[in-house]
């Protein structure tokens, strides 16, 4: 495979779009992901709160 081909897959193989796939080809254990989402640093701190309202109309 090609250097920069492999360098991006590797890149995305924990991507939240494909990791399951991944998971159920194989090409990723569920173990790993776990160890992964585990290892994530929390950034609730960063979060910030945004007020919302959804008005419903109806006919």
């Amino acid at each position: 495979m090609y250097p920069l081909l492999s360098q991006a897959i590797e890149a995305k193989k924990f991507d939240t779009r494909i990791y399951e796939r991944n998971v159920r080809r194989e090409k990723v254990s569920q173990a790993e992901v776990d160890a992964m989402v585990k290892a994530l640093e929390d950034s609730e701190a960063n979060a910030e709160y945004i007020p919302a309202s959804i008005d419903l109309v109806q006919d």
